[in-house]
């Protein structure tokens, strides 16, 4: 079963500001938010993986609505705290974080996915993008929002050749379910009571005696650059994910994780590696900022067998939180499913 989440409700429970004791499993609450634009005017089609090209837009918006001091970057700032655009684009490295993290995880990640040509957009049509935020991303939904609406507006794009204008049309969050999703924004009454907002709390994954699963890569994953992008190695991914789990619960949820590392490790060594189809993908991301910059990964689909049961658990969390390099831009999105 694909579903990792577990829904807990439409609040949020306190926790303090020291550090928690140390659990078997992360503790990674999240909120899916999918906002929605109907084409307004273009000059051309949208590329085909549409995460990092709504990304640059949104993060524009979002410092131009929120930054109060003009400075030029977040760093000396003395609301960074406080501000939207300094908590979820550019937070601050927790005290409370290991010398061995050199970055902490950003509090969310762009749902992504590829197709094999630019995507055609034209006057009226909608196109939908989904964010997961994490930890303190939870608290700036609003924000995002009005960015989105802003963004939308002014245009995505870097480009004459790829610009688009869009008017935000709808904005709804949920937790896992997009069906008992809350709508939050529509065009045509603005805003509405969001003060409760349906958020889940990561729960292992549901495991199959069978052992045999086929992780499927839909939107560019790198995990290693010394890693050939079309091979894949269990242990690379295993380590991969289990380190950017345990930097979400100890960065955004002040708690440790306890688990038996070695183990996992011995696990993702059993695994064999039946069928493979990766493809490398290399793409423009086209950057308001820096213009065009070049971003590769792996896409395709890959069969193994003999995953143990506590393995299949870790794995498939991936479908919350990504994995890899660059998943703040969509990257490393993968699905996982049961192979009878």
């Amino acid at each position: 079963m694909p579903a990792v989440g577990r829904k807990k409700g439409l609040g949020e429970r306190e926790r303090g500001a020291f550090l928690q004791p140390a659990r078997m499993w992360p503790w990674v609450r999240y909120s899916t938010l999918e906002l929605a634009w109907q084409v307004l005017e273009t000059t051309g089609p949208a590329p085909s993986f549409l995460a990092p090209w709504v990304r640059s837009r949104l993060g524009a918006a979002l410092r131009s609505l929120a930054c109060s001091t003009g400075m030029p970057t977040c760093e000396p700032c003395f609301r960074r705290a406080q501000c939207p655009y300094g908590t979820v684009w550019e937070p601050e490295t927790p005290t409370h974080l290991p010398a061995s993290y050199r970055k902490q995880p950003a509090p969310y990640v762009f749902e992504g996915w590829s197709v094999d040509r630019p995507v055609p957009l034209e006057p009226g049509h909608t196109f939908r993008v989904r964010l997961r935020l994490f930890g303190p991303a939870r608290g700036h939904i609003h924000a995002l929002v009005a960015a989105a609406v802003d963004g939308g507006r002014f245009g995505f794009g870097a480009t004459e050749q790829t610009h688009v204008r869009g008017e935000l049309v709808e904005a709804r969050v949920f937790a896992d379910d997009p069906a008992e999703a809350r709508i939050i924004y529509v065009h045509t009454g603005g805003f509405r009571d969001a003060s409760r907002l349906p958020w889940a709390d990561l729960e292992p994954g549901e495991a199959t005696p069978a052992g045999r699963l086929r992780l499927h890569f839909i939107s560019p994953t790198l995990l290693s650059r010394d890693q050939p992008l079309t091979a894949f190695d269990p242990v690379l991914f295993t380590d991969t994910l289990r380190l950017r789990l345990e930097g979400l619960s100890l960065a955004w949820e002040n708690t440790p994780v306890s688990w038996n590392t070695g183990r996992i490790q011995e696990d993702a060594r059993a695994v064999r590696v039946v069928d493979s189809d990766l493809q490398a993908l290399e793409f423009a991301h086209p950057s308001g900022r820096r213009g065009s910059a070049p971003l590769h990964g792996a896409v395709g689909t890959v069969e193994v067998a003999d995953v143990p049961l506590a393995l299949q658990e870790l794995w498939r969390s991936v479908e919350v939180v990504n994995v890899g390099r660059q998943v703040t831009y969509g990257m490393g999105a993968v699905t996982v499913e049961d192979v009878a």
